[in-house]
Order: structure tokens, then C-alpha cells, then sequence
């Protein structure tokens, strides 16, 4: 193995320690593959050590001058990463740290001697553990130059804090569990100008999600994964034209219908605010000044009711800009798509599928009645 890596200018490694190999060459075992590594320490450019923390005391001094990308999966702690001098080189741009253990992935990661602001990639996540998000917040002030990060979340109250900015930040996912109150906070604190994918959890709690703030702050967002609910747009204050006119480079959105009553209704007036979004998204005269002309996927949760010429309408028209996927889960009414509907639907190039998860979300008192219509 030596004279092979000796043979190359650099190299990655990818390294798996643990007790269920044995090797009959006893220096090929922990700490002497460990110290054979190192020699060559100088040429890394990509590393991958799992289960490292059972060999401390031979990793900790080891350094790599020219590494570009670091992965380290296993259970070491604070005590540990404080003293890693691997991690201080200057050329390193990507760190994943995959912790095993019960300890605050916070401390472990703050404790970490990285050169912060020349990180462009990060990704920390936790089994057990997850980052508070007010320290998330001192993560990213820390690193001007990021494209991509991910973390494990627990969220925590948050208190006003300086802008953060974010120049290059193309993708963001947090995991776990996110207050509304503290993603309004983010969305007001951090500015993300080119941000693409906008991954988050499921957020809490009864605050709105301010979908016409994040497009307007980062109108180059593609992806949204999260359910945006369409009854939140009927709140004062919200409008969903608003929030559909600012996503003008979005490729996919993922909605959750529900029943809309207006003022002084009757049973008879309520439609559904499926009915109302692809009205909204339908292109008119004027293709122009059409809403997120760069749809391309659209999925529906929980859809209560539809009017066919609305759905034959929006599909017709959005096919001719690159329309090209919808999708129904969990629909109320399952015969709500007639065969005809679904025919006319692939005929114009468009992929449609209706899944059924087994489950169905009532939000609505009338659900069961025979017909909405009818009821008097």
C-alpha cells in the first residue's frame, strides 16, 4: 500500500475504524493504518474517516495542508475537535459531521479550529442531538462564502440579531423543528440573494410563513420542500398573489388545499383554494406578466374539491411554457379526476399521478355530507 501511494501526486481516502475486521498484518490494524496514513498526510485532498474518535490520540496531531474536503462520522466530542489540527487548513472548503453521540452537537461543532470564512460547504447532523437555532445563526455569520448548508435543528427562541449576509448560499436545508416565529426571524435576518433550493422542517406553531418575503429577498429560489397552506393566505395581511408573484424562477410548489368560506357565506359558496391557485397561476393574453413562468411541477395535498374547466384551462396554457408534472396526494374526493380529465391531462405532455397514502386530513365540519351543493 505504501509504494502505491507514493506513486500518486494526491489522493482521497475513505477510512471505516472498528472492531469487526481482522487483519493478519497487525500493522494494518487501528493505530498503525493509522500512522501509515499519515505519512502521507500531505497529499490529501479528500478524507472520510469513520468511526474515528476510537483512535484520538493518533488523529488529533495529524495534519493535511492541502485538503480540500473532510467527512467524520463517529462519537468523539468537544475535547476532541478542539485539538483536530487537520481542521485548521487553509485550503479546506467542505466539512460533514455526522455525530453519534448524545452530547450538543452545538458545542462539538463551535469547538471545531476551522478556518470559518472559507467554507463553502457544511453539513452537520445528529442522531440524538440537533443545533439550537440561535447558534445556526452564529454558524452562518461566520461563513461569508457558503453555497450549501445543512443541520440538524432544535429550534429555540431567538432573540434580534444583526443582518447576516449571504452571497453565494445556492443551498440551505434545516432539519427538525423550526417555531414559525424564529423562521420569520431568519427570513428577516438573513439575506440569501441567490439562494436555489430553500429546504426546511415543518414549521410550528400559529405564525405564517412569509413565502412573498423569502421570494422577494431570494428571487432565485427553484425549490421550496415545505407544504405551503393555502387557508394561511386568507388571513389578513396575506395575499397569495403577492406571494405568487414574487417566486418568478420557481420550478416546484407544494400546496395543501382546504376549504374557503367568504364573508356572510352560505354552504353554497364555498369553492376550494385549489380553484383558486390555478386560476391564479393560469397564464392570460398577457404571458408576460404571468405568475412563476417557470413552473414546472406543481403538487397538491389533501385537494377538496376542483372545477374541471379551471384544471383543463391552467394545464392547456402552463403545458405551452414547460408545465410538465402535478401531482394529487391524499385526495377528499377520490372520483374528483374523472378518466377524461386525466386523458386530457397526458395528452398535453403532462405527468399526472394520484397517490393515496391511506390517510386523509378533515378540516372541514362538512366533510361526509353527499354534496356541499345540495345542502340546504
Amino acid at each position: 500500500m505504501a509504494t502505491a501511494l507514493r506513486s500518486l501526486s494526491h489522493f482521497s481516502l475513505s477510512v471505516v475504524f472498528g472492531t469487526l475486521w481482522h487483519w493478519p498484518d497487525p500493522s494494518l490494524n487501528g493505530p498503525g493504518l493509522l500512522r501509515s496514513l499519515a505519512d502521507f498526510s500531505a497529499r490529501w485532498r479528500h478524507l472520510e474517516f469513520t468511526n474515528f474518535s476510537s483512535h484520538e490520540l493518533e488523529f488529533a496531531e495529524i495534519t493535511s495542508p492541502a485538503l480540500e474536503s473532510i467527512k467524520l462520522a463517529g462519537a468523539g466530542g468537544p475535547a476532541l475537535f478542539a485539538v483536530l489540527e487537520i481542521l485548521k487548513a487553509s485550503t479546506l472548503r467542505s466539512v460533514v459531521f455526522h455525530s453519534w453521540i448524545a452530547e450538543r452537537l452545538d458545542d462539538i461543532v463551535l469547538a471545531m479550529p476551522l478556518v470559518w470564512n472559507q467554507l463553502t460547504h457544511l453539513s452537520f447532523q445528529a442522531g440524538t442531538t440537533a443545533f439550537r437555532f440561535d447558534n445556526v445563526l452564529i454558524i452562518l455569520g461566520r461563513c461569508p462564502r457558503l453555497i450549501s448548508f445543512q443541520v440538524s435543528l432544535q429550534d429555540s427562541s431567538v432573540s434580534p440579531s444583526e443582518s447576516i449576509l449571504l452571497p453565494c448560499l445556492e443551498i440551505l436545508t434545516m432539519n427538525g423543528a423550526l417555531h414559525a416565529q424564529s423562521l420569520g426571524h431568519f427570513i428577516e435576518h438573513v439575506s440569501m440573494p441567490r439562494l436555489r433550493e430553500f429546504r426546511i422542517p415543518m414549521v410550528e406553531g400559529n405564525g405564517i410563513f412569509p413565502l412573498a418575503d423569502l421570494g422577494t429577498r431570494s428571487p432565485l429560489i427553484e425549490c421550496i420542500d415545505y407544504t405551503i397552506h393555502l387557508e394561511s393566505f386568507t388571513a389578513p395581511g396575506q395575499s397569495l398573489f403577492e406571494a405568487l408573484q414574487s417566486l418568478p424562477s420557481l420550478h416546484k410548489l407544494v400546496v395543501s388545499d382546504g376549504v374557503l368560506l367568504p364573508a356572510h357565506h352560505s354552504l353554497d359558496d364555498c369553492y376550494s383554494l385549489t380553484t383558486q391557485l390555478l386560476k391564479l397561476l393560469t397564464p392570460g393574453s398577457n404571458v408576460e406578466v404571468t405568475l412563476c413562468p417557470a413552473l414546472q411541477e406543481l403538487v397538491i395535498w389533501n385537494c377538496e374539491g376542483l372545477e374541471g374547466s379551471t384544471l383543463d384551462a391552467f394545464i392547456r396554457r402552463r403545458a405551452q411554457l414547460g408545465f410538465r408534472r402535478l401531482k394529487f396526494e391524499d385526495l377528499i374526493y377520490p372520483d374528483m379526476l374523472s378518466e377524461d380529465q386525466i386523458q386530457f391531462i397526458r395528452s398535453q405532455g403532462v405527468q399526472v399521478s394520484i397517490v393515496d397514502n391511506g390517510w386523509k386530513v378533515f378540516s372541514s365540519p362538512w366533510h361526509g355530507l353527499p354534496s356541499l351543493q345540495s345542502y340546504n
